[in-house]
């Protein structure tokens, strides 16, 4: 709707649809949004890490449950990057995995 002032007014459905649009065009970010927490210290050093197989394996589960499609492993690690999420290799063990720093699963 417009106001008098000819400015759009937002509603309640205008705020759930605007959501649904933007899930749509970008599920990654509900799945972050859902499932994951990325924290750093006041000092800008991250919080928390996760082992990548099974961070992508949550993701692809998530996917299916909501009916949308997989992004690459390489785009995830970019989108995750641009958060300020970093891929390091940990040992575990007596093997090397990979870590995303910077993110929590919730």
């Amino acid at each position: 709707m417009i106001n008098q002032n000819m400015n759009l007014t937002h509603s309640k459905s205008m705020a759930q649809e605007h959501e649904k649009f933007r899930l749509e065009t970008h599920p990654f970010r509900g799945f972050l949004e859902e499932c994951c927490e990325i924290k750093t210290t006041e000092d800008g050093d991250p919080i928390g890490n996760v082992e990548k197989s099974f961070f992508i394996e949550k993701y692809k589960e998530w996917c299916e449950q909501n009916g949308y499609r997989m992004q690459s492993t390489h785009r995830i690690t970019a989108d995750l990057a641009a958060l300020g999420v970093e891929v390091k290799r940990a040992r575990e063990g007596t093997s090397l995995v990979r870590q995303y720093v910077g993110v929590m699963m919730l």
